[in-house]
């Protein structure tokens, strides 16, 4: 796909040119952006979806990259980088809790505690951004996202609008959501919380952050959890009882400490990712019968 040159004379935040993607995911993959914009405000996100839909150039709405697999390719379009640059978050009404897309998930849950607010402590540990968790619906075992979110304010490519009620709890799925499907940009979210006791939900918040440093490689280049978990199944599990964990080919390979994690061990591409959840999804298949469903967002100029 053709590069365009973009006027961006509107925008109020950072205009970056030729960005390179991997510090922006934490695979820590991908080639070069023609543009990265950094936004100050959500009329600058509006305003550059419709710039991007006027020229039809392509754009990919980035938080913190956890979730993301970018090509080893240049983005043709422009990526639109949310985390630390939608960041208000503050007390609307009563329990409810305002929170911009652009909100570390985990900042917020500091600002939970400090606040007095129980409530979400299977959110434990989860990276991502506000907008990322609730487009993803991210969570654990021990519930998700969807079961806090009040009202969404989200951009459809023409106007803005905003979600609440039964509607939020129908259009947000397992690891998946309209708001994906439809590329709707998630702007901010009221967060409907609880008053409890503080320090109960620290002790099971701690507990919980000591679990995930145990059992996943938190300090490694990955993208999280590779595959969802089929019905009734884990894909971890599924992983590790076909004797999988540490199988590599090229600079990446599956984890050792959680099966589910495909890391990039210095030097990865999209290429070996790729070609590495392939061979493994053969291998399930074939022993297994159980088909993998990715998780990870898979990113390229021309699927946009």
């Amino acid at each position: 796909m053709k590069r365009q040159t973009m006027d961006f004379s509107f925008f109020s935040g950072n205009v970056l040119r030729d960005e390179s993607l991997k510090p922006y995911n934490t695979f820590g993959i991908g080639g070069k952006a023609n543009y990265l914009v950094q936004p100050k405000t959500p009329e600058d996100v509006v305003q550059t979806i419709r710039e991007c839909d006027s020229m039809e150039a392509p754009y990919c709405i980035v938080g913190c990259g956890s979730n993301i697999l970018f090509s080893d390719e240049d983005y043709p379009g422009v990526v639109i980088d949310m985390k630390d640059h939608l960041t208000a978050i503050h007390i609307f009404q009563g329990n409810l809790v305002f929170v911009q897309a652009g909100v570390l998930m985990q900042s917020a849950i500091q600002w939970f505690l400090q606040n007095y607010f129980t409530g979400y402590t299977y959110l434990a540990g989860i990276p991502g951004t506000i907008g990322g968790c609730i487009a993803m619906n991210a969570g654990t075992n021990r519930g998700r996202i969807h079961q806090i979110v009040h009202t969404i304010t989200y951009f459809d490519g023409t106007h803005l609008q905003e979600m609440t009620g039964k509607k939020i709890q129908d259009s947000l799925f397992y690891r998946n959501s309209v708001f994906l499907e439809k590329k709707w940009c998630i702007l901010s979210a009221l967060l409907k919380l609880e008053k409890g006791d503080i320090a109960k939900e620290k002790k099971q918040l701690q507990s919980y952050l000591q679990k995930r440093n145990i059992t996943q490689p938190l300090h490694s280049k990955s993208a999280g959890c590779f595959w969802k978990n089929p019905p009734h199944h884990t894909a971890g599990k599924i992983l590790e009882e076909l004797g999988l964990k540490g199988f590599q080919m090229g600079n990446v390979k599956i984890s050792e400490r959680h099966a589910n994690f495909i890391l990039n061990m210095g030097e990865g591409t999209c290429r070996e990712v790729l070609a590495l959840a392939e061979k493994v999804e053969d291998i399930v298949y074939q022993k297994t019968g159980i088909v993998l469903d990715r998780e990870v967002q898979q990113v390229s100029g021309m699927l946009h």
